[in-house]
């Protein structure tokens, strides 16, 4: 299925300075754009990371060698590869988009010219809304030291396994029922759903028109999507 991770642009955007975005983005769109061209050639599809280009233009902005990840590339002694079974028509995708948060980015408040990608428009707009994160009293059923009480079990005095032991029981903290409620009252679940349902019936309506590349995602799919999303956009702040 083409997919197109759009937070992870949105997220690369927002984490780096305005020139900072442009000028790596700008040096994606030229590696993509040869790749589309010319599919074939082995070459572009290969960059080198100590490549003063790259490092200096592209790597240099804060989480681009993640969205390059996410697109297909491999890294591979000292490379970051683009395999050939990677789609075209993803690529496209990327491209695409990246192009157009380029031009909001250059023009705030230009509108977007109208194009045949119009019947994305929806999905751009639910993803741009600001979500309120709400902020209740993180509370837990007891106090630190109970949730990780338990009997020990390691006798011998290995300080390994005496390690091990200790890490497992504190990990059982997070396992407090009050706590886990508290963790999912910070997350805007409706919003997250109703993103979801707008791109399970546009993908349904290019499905529908015969012009969809791909199989019909489920909606929990594009539901974890979203929320992955908003984690790394919207909830976590990223520091330079």
């Amino acid at each position: 299925m083409t997919t197109l991770n759009e937070s992870l642009v949105i997220a690369l955007e927002r984490s780096n300075g305005r020139d900072s975005f442009l000028t790596g983005a700008e040096t994606l769109l030229r590696l993509l754009d040869n790749i589309i061209r010319d599919p074939q050639n082995g070459k572009f599809r290969t960059v080198r990371l100590e490549n003063k280009t790259i490092k200096e233009k592209l790597l240099a902005c804060s989480g681009m060698k993640q969205l390059m990840l996410e697109i297909g590339y491999v890294e591979v002694n000292g490379t970051l590869s683009l395999p050939s079974n990677v789609v075209i028509a993803k690529l496209r995708k990327y491209r695409d988009f990246i192009a157009e948060r380029m031009e909001l980015c250059k023009n705030p408040g230009a509108a977007k010219p109208s194009t045949s990608k119009d019947v994305q428009q929806p999905l751009l707009e639910a993803k741009e809304r600001v979500v309120s994160v709400p902020r209740p009293t993180i509370r837990a059923g007891s106090a630190f030291q109970k949730r990780i009480a338990f009997p020990k079990i390691v006798c011998a005095r290995n300080a390994l396994l005496q390690q091990l032991e200790l890490l497992s029981d504190q990990v059982m903290q997070y396992e407090d029922e009050e706590l886990l409620e508290s963790g999912r009252n910070l997350v805007p679940l409706e919003t997250l759903k109703t993103r979801a349902m707008e791109k399970l019936r546009q993908v349904q309506k290019l499905v529908k028109a015969g012009t969809f590349d791909g199989e019909e995602p489920w909606l929990e799919d594009l539901i974890l999507e979203e929320l992955v999303g908003w984690f790394k956009a919207d909830f976590f702040r990223w520091v330079n």
